[in-house]
């Protein structure tokens, strides 16, 4: 499970998503980046190779979804591009220890008109992925979110 925390640390919220692993990729669920209760995500998936290295850039990812606010439901789409592995970094969060990459990223997000995006908005994050596990940290001008527990299935 993964937490959004507020400035002061505690956490605004709480979340879970799906990680795949494929024998060369594993996918992580949206669902493990966004942490919105009002937006429901369709297939949405963003690959990490099981082998990475500092320097190596990375395949681009998208996120779509539907956001409901005050009774009106939107389709957004979040283009995730400029993806680098930039170093590599041992990190502490509430479920454990973990050797990570960080990976640099530029989310590209707007709503979809007339099938087209409009009202499109960058901003600039930086993720902490365990290889052959998944997205343990990630933080963003619009915050932080963190891992605070694993539930095997």
């Amino acid at each position: 499970m993964n937490a959004i925390l507020n400035l002061n640390g505690s956490y605004a919220s709480t979340f879970s998503g799906n990680v795949m692993c494929d024998g060369t990729v594993i996918r992580l669920d949206a669902k493990l980046f966004a942490g919105d209760a009002n937006q429901d995500f369709k297939d949405s998936y963003v690959e990490y190779p099981l082998q990475m290295s500092v320097g190596q850039n990375l395949q681009d990812g998208k996120f779509t979804s539907s956001v409901t606010s005050g009774g009106r439901t939107a389709t957004m789409v979040i283009d995730i591009v400029d993806r680098k592995v930039t170093g590599k970094e041992k990190i502490t969060v509430p479920a454990g220890t973990f050797d990570c990459f960080i990976i640099t990223s530029m989310y590209d997000a707007g709503f979809l008109e007339d099938g087209k995006k409009k009202s499109a908005s960058r901003s600039a994050h930086i993720s902490w992925v365990a290889p052959g596990f998944g997205l343990v940290k990630g933080e963003s001008a619009r915050g932080k979110i963190e891992l605070v527990s694993v539930e095997k299935k």
